[in-house]
């Protein structure tokens, strides 16, 4: 299967870890990921050595994505993602960076950062901790593996609240010119349905779009079954305005909910519109 345009919007909510048994040397908690939500972890308390989370299927899976959230990675952490079916190997990330390989604007020359687009702890100072790996191509797999090492770690444990593992919907025809990446006002009411509660700290992050060229099949079949899913005060799930775009991919993306309930459009014959704010959700 080819995938659409790779810079195109990616949408997750049909996260398979729930159905998996879920095993892993050392790990606390590995029932917490089992779950949509933020608010408890999985943790490993050494982080020094590689520790695999491992997901075991009673029948294989389609997953599209591997995505850590709201993780306490450092800048120097490794992840990688093995994908099994049967015993045999189908799908191998290798070892991956968990953060941008480079930060935000220039770098003076003789920077230790310059010559390795290493990056430093002020670095990513307020980026969302969310590690999304888009697999090349839909992989079939009945077992999968995430293994972690974060030597540098300051607070001495890995400490993960949420994976997804399934597949996701890209869409054929990315959204309209005027999306907007933002932030939600402060002083909205707190409650279960807004994702919060607020209090203080950095505002949740926004995103809106209008997609006006949806197929039927991605309008009632995706964004529909979405809808009926992850509704105002349902389940939150995954959004990567840009999955292509690597050096923003962690400042944009977010494990967000729907604000309002959105209508499907009849844009002409075979085609839907939707317009979708998207809002960060918090622990």
């Amino acid at each position: 299967m080819t995938r659409p345009n790779p810079r195109n919007l990616v949408l997750g909510w049909r996260n398979r870890l729930g159905v998996a048994a879920l095993t892993g040397a050392g790990w606390q908690g590995l029932g917490n990921l089992s779950t949509d939500y933020l608010g408890q972890s999985a943790s490993h308390p050494d982080p020094d050595a590689p520790a695999t989370i491992a997901a075991q299927w009673p029948a294989p899976e389609v997953l599209d994505l591997v995505c850590l959230v709201d993780h306490n990675l450092s800048t120097t952490a490794r992840v990688r993602v093995v994908c099994r079916l049967a015993g045999a190997l189908v799908h191998d990330s290798g070892w991956v960076q968990p953060w941008p390989s480079w930060s935000w604007g220039s770098i003076p020359f003789g920077d230790p950062r310059w010559w390795g687009h290493s990056l430093a702890p002020e670095d990513i100072a307020g980026l969302p901790p969310i590690f999304p790996l888009l697999l090349p191509n839909p992989v079939y797999c009945d077992r999968l593996e995430v293994t972690v090492e974060d030597p540098s770690n300051a607070q001495g444990f890995i400490d993960l609240p949420l994976c997804y593992a399934g597949p996701v919907l890209q869409v054929s025809a990315n959204f309209d010119y005027g999306a907007v990446d933002g932030w939600a006002p402060g002083e909205e009411p707190a409650g279960a349905a807004d994702g919060v509660p607020l209090g203080g700290g950095d505002p949740p992050r926004q995103f809106r779009c209008t997609l006006s060229h949806l197929t039927d099949a991605e309008g009632l079949s995706g964004l529909g079954d979405l809808v009926r899913v992850c509704g105002r005060g349902g389940r939150p799930f995954l959004v990567l305005p840009d999955p292509g775009d690597a050096a923003n991919l962690h400042r944009v993306s977010m494990w967000g909910f729907l604000v309002d309930l959105p209508d499907l459009e009849r844009a002409r014959q075979g085609r839907r519109r939707v317009s979708l704010t998207i809002r960060q959700w918090r622990a």
